[in-house]
């Protein structure tokens, strides 16, 4: 990991309180500091596993955060980095001072390059715990606060490459949803939707044509393609509101949260780390649709070679055995 530049402003806001106040620095820290390369580090892996959701700054409603950034990006220097920084955390404080139920943190701004070069702003709480004191006889117990990692507040990442070459999906960002900050965390960004269900669950379609197979519990054998992905079908469709979390997927059939979002990573993937299924795009995992020439096929991939198959000897041949669909077209024809 390498880090160009980082700075910590604080934002003190009490929840209840319609008050609220920014702390602002001037300075940069050391980007060679040990402890600063595994603070980002930390942060950008608990960022990799929650629920992203991408998008691009909403030109329609710029925001003092958006504005700032292409102020910064033209120039690229230390000094705008910081300028960047203050005007965005003095934003946020305007902001959420008179919404009683937001709470304040620290705001990490960091420019790093870990495989691709990101912009970030990582909004972090400290939480209190519990630690060991030993003095001269016993061990004590002492009280300690420290960075609230696991439960990392809000965050975005603005994609360098992306923004430069005006790809659709630049700006990526996670918040929690039971947090009453979240709300007007997209807001201060300025971020703007540019995906639809049916983009994101044809994307999952296309991921899960080329990661490894995940074994069958019931033979312990890895899965046909197309048996894994009519068992992706299922679970998806009994799923409430047919929302597809990456997480929650990759748990169920490989036993663990994070190897999907690693492939998603891995290929550059960008696709939602949560969203609901499409419905006509989520029969495609279990569906084989062909239209060429006029003519129109859909069938199940469970029949595929079966009882719809193309001939060995001439592959512009289809062969379809169905004595019942054979009656259905000369029928047809007659009328």
């Amino acid at each position: 990991m390498k880090i160009t530049h980082l700075i910590i402003h604080e934002l003190e806001k009490e929840k209840g309180i319609t008050s609220a106040k920014v702390v602002l620095y001037n300075d940069v820290l050391d980007n060679t500091d040990v402890r600063i390369v595994k603070l980002i580090a930390e942060l950008n892996n608990r960022y990799k596993y929650r629920n992203e959701n991408y998008g691009i700054f909403d030109k329609d409603n710029p925001t003092i955060f958006h504005s700032s950034f292409e102020k910064y990006y033209k120039n690229q220097n230390e000094n705008e980095f910081i300028n960047f920084t203050k005007e965005a955390a003095s934003d946020l404080r305007k902001r959420i001072e008179d919404i009683a139920p937001a709470k304040g943190g620290y705001l990490i701004f960091a420019r790093y390059t870990l495989i691709k070069d990101f912009v970030a702003v990582f909004i972090v709480r400290n939480i209190l715990g519990l630690s060991f004191k030993p003095d001269s006889k016993k061990l004590n117990i002492d009280d300690v606060e420290h960075i609230d990692f696991e439960h990392l507040a809000m965050a975005c990442r603005i994609s360098i490459a992306s923004f430069k070459k005006k790809e659709i999906r630049y700006l990526s960002f996670i918040s929690k949803n039971s947090d009453d900050m979240s709300r007007y965390f997209t807001k201060w960004v300025s971020s703007a939707d540019t995906e639809t269900n049916a983009e994101e669950t044809k994307k999952l379609y296309d991921l899960l044509q080329i990661i490894n197979l995940p074994k069958d519990p019931d033979t312990g054998k890895k899965y046909k393609r197309e048996d894994f992905l009519e068992r992706v079908y299922h679970f998806v469709n009994n799923t409430p509101g047919k929302t597809i979390n990456l997480g929650s997927l990759s748990e169920k059939f490989y036993g663990d949260p994070k190897t999907i979002i690693d492939k998603v990573e891995e290929e550059g993937i960008i696709i939602n780390g949560e969203f609901k299924a499409h419905s006509a795009q989520l029969k495609n995992f279990i569906q084989i649709q062909a239209k060429a020439d006029d003519i129109e096929l859909t069938f199940p991939k469970s029949l595929y070679r079966s009882i719809v198959r193309i001939d060995p000897k001439d592959k512009t041949q289809i062969i379809i055995k169905s004595e019942l669909l054979a009656k259905e077209i000369i029928s047809s024809a007659k009328n």
